[in-house]
């Protein structure tokens, strides 16, 4: 008679647990297809492409094809079609390849082919500096975009505007004139020489 006793509360004890189990799977599971139906790229447009066009200071298009699903860029250059892959930077743009690098930020975008700038957006800026025979140094930046240079010049900073010269370059404020031919700069104030590389 125990056995019997023993035996029924067994059963019970059994099928108590089934029932428990039971709707614990069912749980676990409906967690596992909750999250897989949620995964981030399930909601993804696949054809995530936002189509943007640049134009340089001198006219020259650039439409940039961007794929936010892929993390690239893609266009065409000289007849070519380039695919460029994100190279996440801190901030602004920054997709690359072998040959081809594309970096920039907000309206600005600069194109390098092989390390050699082949379509920008910004200035054009040119960077140079002179020195006398005295070793006087005359630090030069001309922003060809805008027609003005910036020098620097025993610390003092001097801004000037392009002017229309035949040959070299000219460049001219209330002050200052700047004159210059290959290798050779003149820069006089008030017409007097205060710096030469001749």
């Amino acid at each position: 008679m125990e056995y019997l006793q023993t035996q029924h509360v067994m059963k019970q004890l059994n099928h108590f647990f089934a029932i428990l189990i039971v709707p614990a799977v069912f749980v676990v599971s409906s967690c596992g297809e909750e999250s897989k139906s949620h995964h981030p790229l399930d909601h993804v447009d696949h054809n995530d492409i936002v189509v943007k066009t640049f134009t340089d200071s001198g006219g020259k298009q650039l439409e940039l094809a961007f794929n936010n699903t892929k993390e690239s860029v893609s266009f065409v250059y000289e007849g070519e079609s380039i695919e460029l892959f994100d190279q996440h930077p801190a901030s602004g743009i920054w997709y690359k390849d072998d040959t081809f690098e594309l970096r920039g930020k907000g309206e600005e975008i600069e194109l390098k082919k092989d390390g050699e700038v082949v379509f920008s957006t910004g200035d054009e800026v040119v960077e140079s500096t002179a020195t006398s025979k005295e070793g006087t140094e005359l630090s030069m930046v001309f922003n060809n975009t805008k027609g003005t240079a910036s020098l620097l010049l025993n610390g003092e900073v001097i801004e000037l505007t392009a002017e229309r010269a035949a040959s070299g370059i000219w460049y001219t404020n209330d002050t200052y004139e700047l004159r210059g031919k290959g290798e050779q700069v003149e820069l006089t104030k008030n017409g007097k020489i205060v710096f030469t590389t001749k």
